[in-house]
């Protein structure tokens, strides 16, 4: 079983950036990369100022001790 969690760990690993911002206005997500093209923080698509950043649902290990 392990050697099926490998793959899927070394894809999280090695995907490239992640959108991870989503225009309020059109609903258009795009990555950190896509809002430094252009001066000042807007949509890459509608111009709209109001973004949002999308929470990643990743589990966090916690020790019960």
């Amino acid at each position: 079983m392990a050697e099926e969690e490998t793959p899927s760990e070394e894809l999280s690993e090695t995907t490239p950036e992640r959108k991870i911002y989503m225009c309020l206005r059109c609903g258009t997500i795009f990555s950190k990369s896509d809002l430094e093209i252009s001066p000042g923080i807007h949509c890459p698509n509608c111009g709209y100022r109001i973004i949002i950043k999308i929470r990643t649902f990743k589990a966090k290990p916690v020790n019960a001790e």
